[in-house]
């Protein structure tokens, strides 16, 4: 979970989730559909996805217990070689050096390591940097010590040169360039694409949702509105998709969410039905509203009309 995603954010959904899914067994065992929706918010649905798989491997090839060498750690689905080396030493006490984000950032201030650290020259040479002050003694401490570091001393913005412990050693600071370190990615735009979202409402006040069971995409196996292109006829859209009935009734300013590599620009429109089109289990469509909870993983988008136009 804190993989691109803050402690502050993260400390709720954590305590639900460990309260419904305790152990690799349970997770490996639980629907998809419940596991995404303790996820819903979080955003990244594919580290949850990664994660019921990586608990399916472990109760089939580990009798439900984390190997501990790093090599089988990083063979499980979205651990790579920091978390899989954190994993080893705070929880089975070995020594792994680290490189999460806020390591990265001490190691280039420490060592005025120039370049952006997702450029593969500059993280070869924090990797080794890292390697070579990873004690052999008390990992667990340390791990857990460097990485506390980062976040409440060496911060991205306005860290705490004056009460670092570390001054003497801090080559950006002796060149006063701390700001200088580590180096931004370089400046990139990005696309920007569009989709019109069709909240369709019935006589009761509930909203359609549909499963995206699309093999690929963010927003796989998650709950969403009907989407269709903004060019396209919404009512023939959804007579001709799902059967469906419905006219508009309101526009709703477009508004954008931004993921890691694009922009979505949403067009939302508000639609009825004509009729409680009853729910489909091969196109996976649900009404639900106020008394009727979501049925599983649902964008933040999402969640966001719904909770503005589904009716209490």
């Amino acid at each position: 979970m804190l993989q691109q995603t803050q402690v502050a954010k993260v400390i709720p959904f954590f305590e639900r989730f460990l309260t419904s899914f305790p152990t690799p067994l349970a997770l490996a065992a639980a629907a998809e559909d419940d596991v995404l929706a303790h996820w819903s918010g979080l955003g990244y649905y594919s580290r949850a996805r990664n994660l019921m798989q990586a608990a399916r491997i472990v109760v089939e090839r580990y009798g439900g217990q984390l190997p501990c060498n790093l090599q089988a750690l990083q063979s499980l689905p979205g651990l790579g070689r920091s978390t899989a080396a954190a994993i080893l030493s705070i929880g089975y006490e070995q020594r792994a050096p680290i490189l999460d984000g806020n390591v990265k950032r001490v190691l280039a201030r420490l060592f005025a390591v120039r370049g952006w650290p997702g450029e593969g020259s500059v993280q070869r040479q924090l990797w080794a940097r890292s390697d070579a002050i990873t004690p052999d003694y008390a990992p667990r401490a340390f791990t857990q010590a460097v990485m506390d570091f980062g976040a409440t001393l060496c911060t991205r913005t306005e860290p705490a040169c004056h009460t670092c412990p570390l001054t003497s050693d801090c080559e950006a600071l002796r060149q006063d360039a701390v700001a200088d370190f580590p180096q931004s990615r370089p400046a990139r735009s990005k696309p920007v694409r569009a989709a019109r979202f069709l909240v369709v409402k019935n006589g009761e006040g509930e909203l359609l949702l549909i499963r995206n069971d699309l093999r690929h995409g963010v927003w796989q196996g998650l709950w969403i509105f009907p989407q269709c292109r903004p060019e396209d006829n919404p009512p023939a859209f959804l007579k001709s998709t799902y059967g469906l009935d419905a006219e508009p009734i309101a526009s709703v300013p477009a508004f954008r969410h931004t993921f890691s590599h694009y922009h979505l620009d949403i067009h939302p429109l508000i639609l009825r039905a004509a009729r409680r089109a009853s729910t489909n289990c091969k196109l996976r469509l649900q009404w639900c509203g106020h008394r009727k909870p979501l049925p599983g993983g649902v964008p933040t988008p999402v969640q966001r009309l719904f909770g503005q136009f589904s009716a209490p």
